[in-house]
């Protein structure tokens, strides 16, 4: 009876958890690697709104976790409920949206990570394509740092 439902909001859930993971985890880290936000009061205080929505909606998740365990909530209220969570990570994120345009480069690198998180695990995509951003990265960690 569900099931129909609950492929399309898994689906949703997989696809906007690879894209937070990205430009939440990964855009970030890159940006620190590289020092290119450490004297941006703005940007430092969006990372942080950023990083206090994810913990939110990460403790959300797992109590709805609990309550569908516990069946107090079935399967389909939880991952509603959970979806109701992808709004204000949404919000956050837009606030990057002026660190995205000004190091549009980095960002470039991880939307083509994206498509590779779908690759079949086996092939280790991820972790390849990873060494590589780190690899090409790692010249201009030194050179933004003394600039």
């Amino acid at each position: 009876k569900n099931r129909g439902f609950l492929k399309f909001i898994s689906l949703t859930s997989k696809i906007f958890y690879v894209w937070a993971k990205h430009f939440n985890g990964y855009y970030l880290n890159y940006m620190v690697f590289l020092g290119l936000i450490k004297d941006d009061k703005d940007a430092i205080r969006t990372v942080h709104w950023l990083l206090l929505a994810g913990g939110w909606a990460t403790t959300v998740a797992m109590f709805l976790n609990t309550l569908k365990f516990k069946k107090m909530i079935g399967p389909k209220t939880a991952l509603s409920l959970y979806a109701g969570t992808f709004p204000i990570i949404v919000t956050t994120l837009s606030l990057l949206q002026y660190q995205y345009r000004a190091y549009s480069w980095v960002a470039a690198i991880v939307m083509l990570g994206v498509p590779v998180n779908f690759l079949p695990r086996e092939w280790q995509a991820q972790h390849i394509y990873q060494f590589i951003v780190l690899a090409s990265l790692y010249p201009y960690k030194s050179a933004y740092a003394s600039a």
